[in-house]
């Protein structure tokens, strides 16, 4: 077995580039992400806001009332398959 000179073999950093970090606030990238990436960090304090979603409740359709079973929508399940046009078979 002959001995490998460690700096001889190419490193995975030194082949490809260095990934770019994502770095979302909102849902939006930071535009000038490049820059405050290469800035130092600033000691203060720092406010963070959440907001906090609201959940949405479905409203049952009034003709329907309490049929909104298991049995019920798979009833209606079936009905729409059986209503439908047969499709065309390629």
């Amino acid at each position: 077995v002959a001995a490998v000179d460690p700096s001889a073999i190419p490193t995975p950093d030194a082949e490809r580039a260095p990934r770019k970090r994502r770095r979302r606030r909102g849902g939006r990238r930071i535009d000038d992400a490049a820059t405050q990436a290469a800035a130092p960090a600033q000691n203060g304090p720092k406010s963070t806001t959440q907001v906090h979603a609201q959940k949405v409740v479905a409203k049952a359709a009034a003709k329907d009332g309490d049929k909104l079973g298991l049995l019920h929508r798979i009833g209606r399940g079936l009905k729409s398959l059986i209503s439908r046009s047969p499709r065309s078979q390629h």
